[in-house]
């Protein structure tokens, strides 16, 4: 639990720093290599760096709409591992 708390925390601050990776299509291979290091004794590290970045970019760009909407839903799809956010219907007019 703590690995994940600080493995959050390492890739938020390099978000931060990156304009929490809008317009970003990778993730900087520095990162995903430590990223991978970290995960090495979890249930994750069979993951590529092709997911890595992927769940990345996913989450920064729901993260992104988050934070410029302020209410709506985040749409999680387990089996198209996707994850979508939608304003609030009331947020749109």
């Amino acid at each position: 639990m703590f690995l994940e708390e600080a493995l959050t925390g390492f890739i938020y601050t390099h978000a931060e720093e990156d304009a929490y990776f809008k317009g970003r299509s990778e993730v900087s291979m520095d990162l995903l290599r430590i990223v991978k290091k970290l995960t090495r004794g979890l249930e994750v590290r069979v993951r590529t760096y092709k997911d890595w970045t992927d769940a990345i970019l996913m989450g920064y760009s729901v993260f992104r709409e988050l934070k410029e909407h302020r209410a709506g839903f985040v749409c999680v799809d387990m089996e198209k591992q996707t994850l979508v956010f939608e304003p609030h219907p009331s947020f749109l007019t």
